[in-house]
């Protein structure tokens, strides 16, 4: 019994003892204890349901209910530790009375490895066998005849062929390769046999259906324990997909080396033209396509075809050029009107049959294309080109070309972008540069205070050259001390201060040139902000004409001034609207007024009598202007005594507009008396009209005089031409009546020595040093009565001073003819010259002539003829009749 008990106690796998009637365990021995964790104590508190998993117990009762007395061995049970690990065990038991109760004794032993090893390899079993049944290669089994003995439900899919029609069939007898396939397979298979390691082959099946599947195989070999080949196994890979996805990889990336060439070649042009020429040609290159075209935007609603076109076959595509050239696209009409309405790449197949859609089809014309594609670029969020393809061929369209020319699209946009801006900053640098080395101020760029930039207008102004400007600060070229003592260097050092806090600064100043020259000038300095710093800009203006100028013009005023005030005939000047602005000392004495009591007011409403006032003269001048007005009136002084005047009127006008009028007042009372005395008396006439004559000329003198010096120191070139053409026309009256004066004949003037003196003067007042002009006179002896002598006197003066002012610009030399006869009572007066000729618009400038508009009313008032000829230069001709009519009768004088 001790032997039992010690054999109990150490035996290697855990024992128990337990009452058959309460299944409680009685007795356990170590093993138990430290296989189940519980102590020897806690086991004799449990039972046989204790130490199992709860779906066990119903399984345990069973197993119990069908004991004998003898041994026993159960099947396979699974345990529960007091942890709650659950183990398998094997359990043997039989009958053994302990201490009174009716019990056995178990042993029990651990298999959970033997069990967990069974269930791996029967997982796997299934797992094989799934993988054979649902595999996604297809496997076939070969024999050592390359006979099918196994046909996968997989490659039954993947070749169409079920497998009872398959099995035993021989490689090759197979439909299902190729003889070239099937040539490589049975070498593969040798190869493998021969224990070679296996390699894998992609090739290509013909499935039952007809078409072709793209596979892999791999290939292994089941040997006996000789080491000889039984079997081949074979698994066949379906990679259509595979072969489609490598496809549409290696398309891709063709297609993103294409865009990044593309953009490569591109971008670095430096022509918008050249950069779209280019893409075109790539685009037809890469996609194989004949032609290749580029609409650009003509406007908001146009866009016209452009001279950039890819043309593989010129000769053959040259209806589509034609047509092209003479089809607008509108956005929305026709198919590139979609694609820029869109915004996106369209594709047309067949044009033939979408005439409607392609306008350029619809014209008639048989078209060698029959697919287009197009997609739009932008520039700066706009579209600005249409970039246009096109195939011979019916061609489906490609998701994946259009895919790509969005990509083209945003990529050209974007170079072109930059292209544009590149040029447009070149065409800004250029125009700055040429604005700024041509400007006629000088220009200094200054970086601190210091000088480093100028244009050549600056090199001009301080007499040397950039070198040795730049470098040096403005104050090397000032003197030491400006205009009213302050020292240019501190005076200066404060005007860049100001401009560097941001208030830009104009104020005049005095330069000393690299030669020792003072020169004025108006500085303007700006402040400017660059990338890689803070700059001066200051512009230089040479003012010291302008100086000079406005002292000139203050002397010339002050002396027009006297000369107006100390004039010897009264005087007047009126403004636009016939006020009084001005009367000198004389103008006082004849009519009594003061200029203060006169100022601002119409000068009509003091003097002229009320009979009167619709004769007389006044601005703005318009019944005047063109003819020189010289009258005599009667005007009523401020005591309301009446004067007898003769009133000379002159307007002044620019560009059309009035700015003054001069009213010149010749008391003649003494003179009307004279005549009035003189009535009867021939010898006395003659002498009061010579004594008119000659104050007349007298007084057309000063007047002459007063708007020659007017003139001179006219700054409004315009102004200036206008007074000088006024000083012509009353010298030339001036000249009547100092011819008449120095003649015996008050009634008559002899032409030949009168026209000496008139073109004489106009020679001097006109022409100009650089050009030398000949003149030629033939005139023949003519006496005019003064009624027809001053009008004809007048055309001539026109005649002459149009042919030296335009006849002869840009010529050095040229030949001036004057000629008057007289034949069959008619008076021939012409004035020809081998000038330039008249210009083209010459009748519209005619109309706009005050100089051509004197002519042809003095033409008028002579009843003659005018005829203008511009061939060979330029002739005037004047022919009127000679008439006899004298004094004051004449429609000259009234």
């Amino acid at each position: 019994m001790e032997n039992e008990a010690l054999l109990f106690e150490r035996h290697p796998n855990p024992m128990l003892l337990y009452d058959m009637d309460t299944l409680n365990i009685l007795k356990v021995n170590h093993a138990a204890v430290q296989k189940y964790g519980y102590s020897a104590d806690e086991f004799t508190q449990l039972n046989l349901e204790d130490i199992r998993p709860e779906e066990e117990i119903e399984r345990l009762h069973h197993t119990l209910e069908h004991l004998n007395e003898g041994l026993n061995s159960s099947r396979v049970f699974r345990h529960k530790k007091k942890d709650g690990e659950i183990f398998h065990v094997q359990v043997t038991s039989h009958a053994f009375p302990y201490k009174g109760y009716r019990s056995r004794l178990v042993s029990v032993l651990d298999i959970s490895k033997e069990v967990n090893a069974r269930m791996e390899v029967e997982e796997a079993y299934r797992e094989l066998d799934h993988l054979i049944r649902e595999n996604p290669l297809a496997m076939i089994k070969w024999n050592s005849r390359l006979e099918v003995v196994e046909w996968s439900k997989r490659a039954e899919e993947l070749s169409g062929y079920p497998g009872d029609e398959m099995l035993g069939k021989r490689l090759s007898a197979m439909d299902l390769f190729s003889s070239e396939v099937k040539q490589k397979l049975e070498q593969r298979f040798r190869e493998v046999k021969g224990g070679r390691p296996a390699r894998q082959l992609d090739t290509r099946i013909t499935h039952r259906g007809g078409t072709q599947v793209d596979i892999r195989i791999h290939a292994s070999v089941l040997r006996d324990e000789e080491g000889e080949a039984r079997m081949l196994l074979t698994f066949v890979e379906d990679i259509s997909q595979e072969k489609q996805a490598e496809q549409k990889l290696s398309r891709q990336n063709e297609m993103i080396r294409f865009v990044n060439e593309l953009s490569s070649s591109v971008g670095n042009l430096n022509h918008y033209d050249q950069a779209l020429k280019m893409a075109v040609k790539k685009i037809c290159a890469f996609i194989d396509w004949p032609v290749g075209h580029v609409y650009q935007r003509a406007n908001a609603q146009r866009f016209e075809s452009t001279d950039i076109w890819y043309l593989k076959d010129p000769d053959r595509y040259q209806a589509i050029v034609d047509l092209s050239k003479e089809t607008d696209v509108e956005p929305g009409k026709g198919f590139l009107g979609a694609v820029i309405n869109r915004e996106q790449p369209l594709w047309l197949k067949n044009l033939e049959a979408h005439k409607e859609t392609f306008i350029r089809q619809e014209l008639g014309k048989s078209l060698p294309v029959s697919t287009c594609f197009a997609f739009p670029v932008k520039v700066q969020d706009e579209i600005t080109v249409v970039l246009e393809f096109f195939s011979e061929h019916s061609v489906e369209m490609q998701p994946e070309l259009m895919e790509i020319m969005a990509t083209v699209e945003s990529q050209l946009g974007r170079i072109l972008e930059r292209i544009r801006v590149r040029e447009e900053l070149e065409l800004s640098e250029r125009k700055y540069r040429k604005l700024y080395e041509r400007a006629n101020d000088g220009i200094l760029i200054l970086k601190g205070r210091n000088i480093v930039d100028c244009n050549s207008k600056m090199e001009e102004l301080f007499e040397c050259s950039r070198d040795e400007i730049i470098g040096q600060t403005p104050f090397v070229f000032s003197p030491a001390v400006q205009p009213g003592g302050s020292k240019s260097d501190r005076k200066g050092r404060q005007y860049l201060r100001k401009t560097l806090n941001g208030s830009p600064q104009v104020f005049e100043w005095k330069h000393v040139t690299k030669k020792g020259r003072l020169i004025d000038t108006e500085i303007s300095l700006n402040k400017i902000v660059l990338q890689d710093g803070v700059y001066i800009q200051a512009i230089v203006r040479d003012i010291t004409r302008h100086k000079q100028a406005e002292q000139d013009l203050k002397r010339s005023e002050e002396l027009f001034r006297n000369l107006f005030l100390r004039a010897p005939v009264a005087m007047i000047m009126v403004d636009r609207d016939n006020q009084v602005k001005m009367i000198n000392r004389k103008f006082e004495q004849l009519f009594g007024y003061t200029e203060d009591e006169l100022a601002g007011e119409d000068i009509d409403d003091f003097i002229v009598p009320e009979e009167e006032a619709a004769a007389a003269p006044k601005m703005p001048g318009q019944e005047i202007l063109g003819e020189d007005f010289i009258k005599e009136f009667t005007r009523i002084t401020k005591n309301g005594d009446p004067v007898d005047v003769l009133v000379g009127a002159i307007p002044v006008y620019l560009e059309g507009e009035p700015l003054a009028g001069f009213g010149i007042y010749i008391d003649i009372s003494d003179q009307k008396n004279v005549q009035r005395k003189l009535q009867n008396s021939l010898k006395e006439k003659e002498i009061l009209l010579k004594e008119i004559h000659h104050r007349v000329k007298n007084n057309l003198a000063i007047t002459s005089a007063l708007l020659q010096l007017q003139v001179l120191n006219e700054k409004n070139e315009d102004v200036a031409d206008i007074l000088g053409d006024s000083l012509l026309r009353i010298k030339t009256m001036a000249l009547v009546h100092e011819t008449l004066y120095k003649t015996e004949n008050f009634a008559h003037l002899k032409l030949s020595s009168y026209i000496e003196k008139l073109i004489g003067f106009n020679n001097e007042v006109t022409s100009t040093a650089d050009k030398d002009i000949e003149i030629n006179l033939e005139v023949e002896d003519i006496n005019l009565n003064i009624n027809q002598a001053i009008p004809c006197a007048l055309v001539l003066n026109e005649f002459v001073t149009n042919a030296f002012k335009y006849a002869f610009e840009g010529k050095k030399r040229g030949n001036l003819n004057v000629r008057i006869w007289e034949k069959n009572c008619k008076v021939h007066v012409v004035v020809d010259d081998n000038g330039i000729g008249l210009p083209d618009n010459f009748e519209e400038l005619r109309r706009a002539s005050m100089g051509m508009t004197l002519i042809d009313q003095l033409t008028d008032q002579l009843e003659g003829e005018l005829h203008i000829d511009s061939e060979n230069g330029t002739t005037f001709e004047l022919i009127f009749e000679k008439m006899s009519t004298t004094g004051s009768s004449s429609h000259f004088l009234q």
